[in-house]
């Protein structure tokens, strides 16, 4: 079978499935790929629609590519440790509370703040009548024309 890398197979000797696989790792769609050939091993595509079979695909696509560029970060970092929350052993004295550790790790803190801060808005906006970003926008124009008046 002759093959060009930068098209498609020229002639149809092997099955539609095994191009389509070898198309999309040629395409870089490695999770893909790798969803199509679970696909074809189970019985999971005779299950579902079109539509829900391609969501499916790129749905892994996506996965795989926001996995493989964490993975690039992390290669780049170059941390000295490879380590996570669970490897901590807290039996060595260091003064770290698993307790407090655990809520650090949760991210809640993150949820309340923005929650605070959601609410502190909104209760500014009710007292002054405005959104707090028109009115510090509106308050920085003016100062923007002074400057350039002051330069001419």
């Amino acid at each position: 079978m002759e093959t060009n890398n930068l098209t498609a197979p020229i002639a149809v000797e092997k099955d539609r499935n095994t191009l389509t696989i070898e198309l999309m790792n040629r395409m870089k769609l490695h999770g893909m790929a790798a969803a199509f050939t679970e696909s074809l091993t189970s019985t999971m595509a005779e299950t579902m629609t079109i539509d829900s079979f391609l969501h499916m695909l790129l749905a892994r696509e996506w996965d795989y590519r926001a996995n493989a560029a964490i993975q690039r970060l992390i290669r780049g970092a170059a941390f000295r440790y490879k380590a996570c929350l669970e490897q901590i052993d807290y039996a060595i004295p260091r003064g770290l509370d698993r307790n407090q550790m655990e809520r650090l790790a949760s991210l809640e803190f993150i949820r309340l703040n923005f929650m605070t801060t959601k609410n502190e808005k909104k209760q500014m906006e009710a007292k002054g009548g405005k959104k707090c970003t028109q009115s510090k926008a509106k308050e920085s124009k003016p100062a923007a024309s002074n400057k350039k008046s002051e330069k001419k």
